[in-house]
């Protein structure tokens, strides 16, 4: 038997709670696409960054901030929104998504906490990066 919330004929073990934590649920969960679509609105820009293999190695992901002594990466560009998607073997595993804001906050953060690591890398070691513990997204 399908068990109808709009309704309430559910089955006879229904409880008022459930359906109430279930409209403050789908309300929630509203909110959360507004927000993926306020991401994609005309005006919205996105800088998307994808790591390779080695973050599932190292447990860290990698954002650059320099470029042959220029500002680049994190330092440089003017979106709104950061989307780091992680990749192992070819293929998309994940995304985390960042105001980019904020996601330079928290690397201003982590970085006087000495959580990050701050390297050369990139062809011929010209970029500045940022080596950030998958671990501290939890801080």
């Amino acid at each position: 038997m399908a068990l109808l919330v709009h309704n309430k004929k559910l089955s006879p073990k229904y409880n008022p709670y459930f359906d109430i934590n279930i409209k403050r649920d789908i309300a929630f969960g509203e909110r959360g696409e507004e927000i993926i679509k306020l991401m994609l609105e005309d005006g919205q820009k996105i800088e998307v960054k994808t790591e390779r293999d080695t973050w599932k190695r190292t447990g860290n992901f990698v954002i650059e901030y320099s470029y042959k002594g220029r500002p680049s990466g994190i330092a440089h560009t003017k979106a709104d929104w950061w989307f780091h998607n992680f990749s192992f073997q070819g293929k998309l595993e994940f995304t985390l998504v960042f105001k980019t804001e904020e996601l330079k906050e928290r690397i201003v953060r982590l970085l006087a906490e000495d959580k990050i690591k701050v390297v050369a890398g990139g062809d011929n070691n010209n970029s500045g990066l940022y080596l950030i513990p998958i671990s501290t997204l939890k801080e």
